[in-house]
């Protein structure tokens, strides 16, 4: 299925049945039809500016950003998608600091002592998950890119190009859990906080990096 957005000009009010027909495929959350054997999800939308990008959630900024444009004959969205990459840059700087803040809060001491004292190892694990979510966002963050859907985003972070080394090894590492054990738990900790969220610290204390952004994330390109 090849994934479109399609904008409709300021103050237009056409649907997207007017121009497609109706939707073939109602459960999923697009306008979706089938022309010549293939089948289009279609994000039909207003025009998507600045400030209507602003308030989107993460994943569809992703995907937002991740597009290219095939048909702008008079550059209205060229000339926005400017002013939304200067937003871009802010937002993800800021991103990246709540998220690495967002771990030292799951991963703290009195986070821990908490759970800690009632044996409740599950909850343990849980917030460490969390924590190695937040780390996979700031690995997207990190590399100029928002994070895609959580259904998704270990395995478009694997064509990263800034990464922990032997990061493929690390991820499964510190994904393999026994949920009902402390030892597990304190293995999978010290993983997570000496590979990647060390390799965070490592790269503040080194000389700033040029901003990648400059490929994206290999698996996100294909259909889906």
């Amino acid at each position: 299925m090849v994934d479109l957005i399609v904008m409709r000009k300021k103050g237009s009010t056409i649907t997207a049945e007017e121009i497609f027909g109706p939707d073939q495929d109602p459960p999923i959350p697009y306008h979706c039809v089938k022309i010549n054997n293939t089948w289009f999800a279609i994000l039909f939308t207003d025009f998507i500016d600045t400030e209507m990008f602003s308030k989107f959630e993460e994943p569809r900024k992703f995907s937002v950003l991740e597009s290219q444009i095939l048909y702008d004959p008079n550059n209205s969205y060229k000339n926005e998608l400017e002013k939304i990459n200067q937003f871009v840059k802010e937002d993800l700087k800021n991103n990246l600091n709540n998220a690495i803040g967002y771990i030292h809060y799951l991963i703290s001491d009195y986070k821990k002592d908490r759970w800690y004292r009632r044996d409740a190892f599950i909850q343990l694990h849980e917030n460490l998950n969390a924590a190695i979510r937040a780390g996979v966002r700031a690995l997207f963050y990190l590399n100029g890119f928002y994070s895609p859907a959580e259904d998704r985003a270990i395995y478009y972070s694997h064509s990263l190009q800034i990464l922990p080394e032997n990061y493929a090894e690390l991820i499964l590492q510190v994904c393999n859990q026994n949920t009902d054990s402390e030892e597990d738990y304190f293995r999978r900790e010290k993983i997570f906080m000496d590979n990647i969220v060390g390799f965070f610290l490592g790269l503040e204390q080194s000389p700033r990096q040029e901003e990648p952004h400059s490929k994206r994330p290999q698996e996100s390109q294909k259909r889906r």
